[in-house]
């Protein structure tokens, strides 16, 4: 592959390369580009801008693309812990499902399905979120009664 050559241009390469740059990174026309050199004081037709782009551009990310680090077997899972009364609860994003949730106590779980599991953590989960609301409505003096407040 031949090295970008900026020889017989009237303007240095980064003035090049800026153009270009925001040419193709940004969704604007070439007279977008023109006007946005002009308020840098740089007298550049979008004509000039065109041939750039159509010149340098495919180098410029044929030279993105080879920087780029590769893909590798390794995959990262979607997760986030948080302790809600002492107990760890690890919230995942599965592949085309919702959230799940997954805590040390339900990893412990030595019998029955890992189904049943979670779905006794989410039981706990919300009894404990409704034993919570109850106290933080009797410390604001509200009955709870008079609330509508989804368990």
């Amino acid at each position: 592959m031949a090295e970008m050559s900026y020889r017989r241009h009237r303007f240095p390469p980064t003035i090049i390369q800026h153009s270009v740059w925001l040419y193709l990174r940004f969704t604007l026309s070439y007279r977008d580009v023109e006007e946005l050199l002009a308020e840098r004081g740089l007298d550049i037709s979008y004509e000039t801008v065109r041939c750039w782009v159509l010149k340098f551009g495919p180098v410029i990310a044929r030279r993105l693309r080879r920087g780029r680090p590769r893909p590798s077997n390794r995959w990262h899972l979607d997760e986030m812990v948080v302790r809600q009364a002492n107990v760890s609860v690890a919230r995942c994003r599965s592949r085309g499902r919702g959230p799940r949730y997954i805590s040390s106590a339900s990893a412990r779980h030595s019998g029955g399905s890992a189904v049943d599991a979670q779905a006794a953590q989410e039981a706990r989960l919300r009894a404990q979120i409704a034993g919570q609301r109850q106290a933080a409505l009797l410390l604001m003096c509200v009955p709870a009664s008079a609330t509508n407040l989804p368990t």
